[in-house]
């Protein structure tokens, strides 16, 4: 059984970097100073865009296949401060990505932060996340920073070797370190952990995929066992994501 952290998260600062409204918010456990409200659909976006708190960023999907025009709009107007891209939503198949990589180039120079789906899940196969097209992607905007969300799932040790050289590739950790925790890729994330640039990792819950508290529960287990230090626990869980997003003072 995985044993509780010695931190107490009350006393730590929080930005959950991976957050979803689907089913409200009232099962979610944790505190954070802020969040990075992650909208899946634009009419779920249309929805709750207004009642986001003026302490939290909001991240859009990039539908350009049906919503490429609003989106844009929205980007353009700096109503977002992040986008998404889902290649399991999206119905993104290998040869759609030049299109993808076509509409990107409206937005590009805004340089957003950009959330990619990286979570292996279903038997739509060849919709899967194409870390092949996700490597091509960074390379073609260098000038923009990637956040790759679950930092790859069963696949989290392929994503990091192929990435980490990558200076605008970001590891973003939600979901996984909680669903897969009795999974033997568990260890792999132990590996992010430890030999990953720790200025390019950052938390988030995924919730309410998963129990936003035990996600961060999980975090801290595997930092009390790399002995992690108190600064680069606040870099990951906070002030990397601030940065990132909204660019806060911290």
């Amino acid at each position: 059984m995985l044993s509780l952290s010695k931190h107490d998260p009350t006393n730590m600062r929080l930005f959950d970097a991976h957050f979803h409204i689907d089913r409200g918010a009232e099962g979610y456990n944790l505190e954070p100073q802020h969040r990075n409200w992650i909208f899946n659909w634009t009419e779920q976006y249309r929805e709750w865009t207004a009642k986001v708190p003026e302490t939290d960023t909001q991240t859009l999907i990039f539908d350009y296949k049906k919503q490429e025009e609003y989106v844009v709009t929205e980007a353009l107007s700096g109503r977002i401060q992040g986008l998404k891209i889902h290649s399991r939503l999206m119905k993104l198949q290998d040869h759609d990505y030049p299109d993808l990589f076509d509409a990107y180039s409206r937005v590009s120079h805004l340089k957003l932060p950009t959330v990619i789906d990286a979570f292996y899940i279903g038997g739509e196969m060849e919709v899967q996340p194409n870390l092949n097209r996700i490597a091509e992607m960074t390379d073609l905007f260098p000038d923009n920073t990637f956040i790759i969300a679950h930092s790859g799932g069963i696949r989290a040790l392929e994503y990091f070797l192929q990435l980490k050289n990558r200076p605008n590739v970001v590891f973003e950790l939600s979901l996984s370190l909680s669903y897969l925790k009795h999974a033997s890729v568990h260890a792999d994330f132990g590996v992010l952990l430890r030999f990953g640039d720790r200025n390019r990792i950052i938390f988030g819950t995924d919730y309410p995929y998963v129990d936003a508290n035990d996600q961060l529960q999980v975090f801290l287990r595997l930092a009390d066992e790399l002995n992690m230090s108190e600064e680069d626990r606040d870099k990951i869980l906070f002030g990397n994501a601030c940065g990132l997003l909204n660019g806060l003072i911290v």
